[in-house]
């Protein structure tokens, strides 16, 4: 700013007296051009400031505008803002949760993808955590409040890239250091120029104009510029694509990444598992085995229920009634359908009910060293079938992967 206000009022300066000599040259068109190519780059950088604005608002109306406070057994419907820490909150199927909490009664799968990017929806049930912008599945939640208002992950993440906006980056702070030795230095070459051209025995007006072109051409307006209106364009973008930069520095060290790690489900994967293989190693026939294994897991709000009843769905057999359905999450469910009581769930979980599953464990084994998820089926206490899921991978998954690669980044996966 101080060298183009000093070579702007300069010219212009010099220029005014010039009106009347009309052998003189003006530098009117000078001033005024420069003038306008830094207003241009300030007006560009509003912009850019704008469309961040209009991201982070998208983030803002990711969280509800009402919640139903429990008074005992009466509903009242309450702003946000109203929600105080302690508060029991009701949450009905495909409600948006209002705040941080923690449930206390029910059962359902919530989608946290708005906020965390999880790819599949979780299990949420009582002593489970749940996060204010996260969307209720089909199961009716009470959940105790944990955190509100500015206190809450999502508005954490609203905050951290309203930050990354106004925070200098490491580049800018070194461009200031620069600067200050810079622009005194500019000026008393400048000054220098001006007197060189004076005792050589030029005219005042051509030793003016070459002190000014010193001024003016070693303005680094652009560097000024192009930083923040490059993080501004590039952190509004990512936060459109889900990617929440938490500042500037973490953006610059983006650049010198190595090995990036990824979560595998919903991430590398569509995060929706599809049956792959089933094994059955009892008298009755597949469909039946379907059948009773759809019919159990119905109301179950787990994304491998819910494939099960798809499959089930496609073979186009009926779902029968169940009944004493419970569901242990991240082990398995049971339920009674018919006069047969049905289990459904991983192996250690079969195993804690005394199920052997000597006859599966080899074919077991060989689907999960081909990256299978495994559920097993036992029947009134037998063990009847294998069902094997499969997650289909991401259409571009290998083309990122593989693009990472040519760039030298190292790649992992955590699941």
């Amino acid at each position: 700013d101080t060298l183009i206000a000093l070579g702007v009022g300069a010219a212009y300066t010099y220029s005014l007296p010039s009106l009347f000599r009309r052998s003189s040259h003006v530098y009117f068109e000078a001033a005024s051009g420069i003038i306008a190519f830094v207003l241009l780059g300030r007006f560009l950088e509003e912009v850019a400031k704008g469309e961040v604005l209009r991201d982070i608002r998208k983030l803002v109306n990711q969280q509800p505008q009402e919640a139903t406070l429990l008074k005992g057994t009466i509903e009242i419907r309450i702003p946000v803002e109203d929600i105080v820490v302690g508060d029991i909150l009701l949450i009905r199927p495909g409600e948006k949760i209002p705040a941080d909490g923690e449930v206390i009664k029910g059962l359902s799968m919530v989608n946290e993808a708005p906020v965390t990017g999880a790819g599949a929806p979780c299990i949420k049930e009582a002593g489970h955590q749940v996060l204010d912008g996260s969307m209720n599945g089909s199961g009716v939640l009470h959940v105790r409040a944990t955190a509100t208002g500015t206190n809450t992950v999502l508005s954490g993440l609203v905050h951290m890239v309203d930050q990354a906006q106004t925070s200098k980056l490491p580049i800018q702070k070194t461009v200031d250091k620069i600067s200050a030795v810079f622009v005194p230095a500019v000026i008393v070459l400048a000054g220098v120029t001006f007197g060189g051209w004076l005792f050589k025995g030029e005219k005042l007006a051509h030793a003016l104009a070459n002190a000014i072109s010193v001024l003016l051409i070693s303005c680094p307006c652009a560097l000024g510029l192009a930083t923040p209106a490059a993080t501004m364009v590039g952190t509004g973008q990512a936060a459109r694509k889900g990617i929440y930069i938490r500042n500037g520095v973490a953006l610059e060290t983006a650049a010198n990444l190595q090995i990036i790690i990824f979560d595998k489900t919903g991430t590398i994967t569509e995060g929706k598992p599809e049956i792959s293989d089933l094994l059955n190693v009892s008298a009755w026939d597949d469909d039946t085995l379907i059948q009773l294994a759809a019919s159990a897991e119905f109301n179950s709000e787990h994304f491998l229920a819910k494939a099960i009843v798809e499959y089930a769905h496609g073979k186009d057999l009926a779902i029968l009634e169940s009944s004493h359905f419970h569901s242990i999450p991240d082990r398995g469910v049971r339920a009674t359908v018919g006069e047969h009581e049905i289990l459904l769930g991983n192996e250690p979980w079969l195993n804690e009910k005394n199920i052997d599953l000597g006859a599966l464990a080899a074919t077991a084994k060989r689907l999960s060293s081909l990256g299978r998820t495994l559920v097993f089926l036992a029947i009134d206490n037998q063990p009847c079938a294998l069902f094997a899921f499969i997650d289909p991978i991401r259409p571009h998954a290998r083309e990122v992967i593989k693009h990472l690669h040519d760039m030298g980044i190292q790649t992992l996966m955590v699941t």
